[in-house]
């Protein structure tokens, strides 16, 4: 089985890898890719998460702007929705029912 940082190709694995990073050092945990790469899902022992970042976004913004922006925009924003997904693109951040896993 492939390892999931490595299986999708063309997307900046650094940037995701940054997402990781920050997600972790804010107190979640067991977090994973779901179906694509930009979709992460995790927990913080007692609520999930899930937490979407359009491609476009992902390829066009910074490593350094992008780690800004997950500390001080989505960060919050996915505490303040526990299971809730967090739509992430150029257009902002918007809030919406999580699919079933």
């Amino acid at each position: 089985m492939e390892d999931e940082m490595t299986t999708n190709m063309g997307i900046d694995q650094n940037k995701l890898a940054l997402v990781r990073l920050c997600l972790e050092n804010a107190g979640f945990q067991d977090i994973r890719t779901k179906q694509f790469q930009e979709v992460f899902v995790f927990n913080n022992g007692k609520n999930s998460y899930e937490v979407q970042f359009h491609r476009s976004y992902i390829d066009d913004i910074s490593e350094s702007k992008l780690k800004k922006e997950i500390e001080s925009r989505i960060i919050p924003k996915i505490k303040e929705n526990p299971d809730k997904r967090i739509s992430v693109s150029e257009e902002g951040l918007h809030v919406m029912n999580r699919n079933s896993d």
